[in-house]
């Protein structure tokens, strides 16, 4: 029973086999069918092309098409140039516009704008990049030369600031600032007086002095003027001192050396005169003062002067030599005498000191300016300009082009019998796809009953086993 079961089942797949050969068959068949007739629709379309082409009008569209296709690569190119063209110009404008702020005139704006218009004459935009060339180059030369002179001030500001910080915080420590040559040569002497175990010491001649009379002040100041920052020593030390002081002369000058050996230190001090109202506790000193100030006669009345032989009033009009002059105020405008000359020279160094910190900040302010102004105008390329003058042109010009070409284009692309073969072109194109798909459909079929067969084929095999 069991091999007549299995008998039976071999001859349902054999006929099941037997039936999907012949429906194979017929599919192939078909699909032969199908094959031969997609290809002949193909065939068809590459005639109709042909004849197309072959047609002088798809000759004249095609040549238009290709110009078309030139020409817009031209206009890209252009359009590329126009857009560099305009970009510069607005830096340019901002040039202008930061150079104006500062009252300084490089271009009228009108002559800017035609830059960029295609109808502008080639001969105006180039005379309008000379003018600003050569406005852009006069205003960088301007400019320059204001930074190198606001940098060469500052410099020497700085240096400024920092002696007025020094001298401050010497007269803070109630040191003061004397000149170079007098600070040079008080030390050289110094520093011999302890080589050589000598006890004495060197004085300013203008620390031993004090002034009664503070109305006088500057009078006193102002007379003495260089004569203030002589030096002092006891008579015995005088010739050591002066050998010090040959042995540098190349290195030291001006500042003088009192001959303290010769000084009258009895002599009576005139009561009118500018050395009553000048007092010290050193009595060189003191013989000194009257030496230089007991022939100079205060006097009130500037009139009156010229009743002595040599006068002075207290806003320092000095009357000597037959001759009345102003003593310079830079000369008697820092003191240097008596204790209160120390609280002075704090307070108007302080002040100097802030009047040149504003000074810096403007000198600092025009930098900025310049650094700015000359930042803008070198990031003008008058090359640039130059370089693409003429984009608006070629751009208006290639865009008129490509109208004209479009026009023909279109004329051509109107004639009858083109659009009749496009539309057949276009019809068989259709048929084409169609016909593919279904030929795609029926080949997929196939393949699944050839699939089908084959599993059929391998399930006889292992049943007949």
């Amino acid at each position: 029973a069991e091999l007549e079961a299995k008998g039976a089942e071999c001859d349902q797949i054999r006929h099941a086999i037997r039936v999907g050969i012949k429906q194979l068959e017929t599919e192939q068949v078909r699909l032969d069918t199908l094959g031969d007739d997609l290809e002949r629709e193909r065939q068809r379309l590459v005639d109709l092309k042909l004849s197309l082409k072959d047609n002088e009008n798809t000759r004249l569209i095609n040549q238009s098409k290709h110009r078309i296709e030139l020409l817009d690569k031209d206009r890209k190119t252009h359009l590329a140039e126009v857009a560099r063209l305009e970009a510069m110009i607005q830096v340019v404008k901002e040039a202008v516009l930061l150079l104006r702020k500062h009252d300084k005139t490089v271009i009228a704006r009108d002559s800017m704008e035609q830059l960029t218009l295609a109808e502008a004459s080639l001969e105006e935009k180039m005379k309008t990049l000379l003018e600003l060339e050569n406005s852009l180059a006069s205003f960088r030369e301007e400019f320059g030369s204001r930074r190198y002179k606001a940098q060469t001030q500052l410099e020497i500001e700085k240096g400024k600031r920092q002696q007025l910080e020094k001298e401050i915080s010497d007269l803070k420590n109630k040191k003061m600032t004397y000149p170079e040559n007098t600070t040079r040569l008080k030390l050289a002497i110094e520093k011999e007086f302890q080589r050589q175990g000598v006890s004495g010491e060197v004085r300013i001649f203008s620390e031993l002095l004090e002034i009664t009379d503070h109305r006088w002040q500057d009078a006193v100041e102002g007379y003495l003027n260089t004569q203030r920052f002589y030096l002092i020593v006891e008579p015995r030390h005088y010739e050591l001192a002066l050998g010090v002081y040959h042995r540098i002369r190349k290195e030291v000058h001006t500042v003088g050396l009192v001959n303290t050996m010769k000084l009258e230190l009895d002599r009576q001090v005139e009561q009118q005169s500018l050395a009553y109202v000048v007092k010290s506790d050193n009595r060189y000193a003191r013989a000194y003062a009257i030496y230089l100030l007991n022939r100079v006669m205060r006097e009130a009345d500037v009139h009156q002067q010229k009743n002595h032989k040599t006068a002075i009033t207290t806003d320092c009009m000095l009357y000597q030599n037959f001759a009345v002059r102003k003593i310079r105020g830079s000369v008697y405008e820092t003191p240097y005498i008596g204790a209160h000359a120390i609280e002075r020279q704090l307070t108007m160094k302080t002040e100097e000191l802030e009047k040149l910190k504003v000074a810096m900040a403007d000198t600092n302010a025009e930098i900025t300016v310049c650094q700015k102004v000359l930042s803008q105008i070198n990031s003008c390329s008058v090359s640039v300009l130059q370089e693409n003058l003429e984009a608006p042109r070629n751009l208006l010009d290639t865009q008129q082009a490509i109208e004209k070409e479009q026009e023909q284009l279109k004329k051509a692309e109107s004639d009858p019998t083109y659009i009749e073969m496009q539309q057949e072109i276009q019809a068989c194109e259709v048929e084409i796809k169609k016909k593919n798909k279904f030929y795609g459909d029926v080949l997929e079929g196939v393949g699944k009953l050839k699939n089908s067969l084959e599993t059929k084929k391998n399930s006889l095999i292992e049943t007949e086993r």
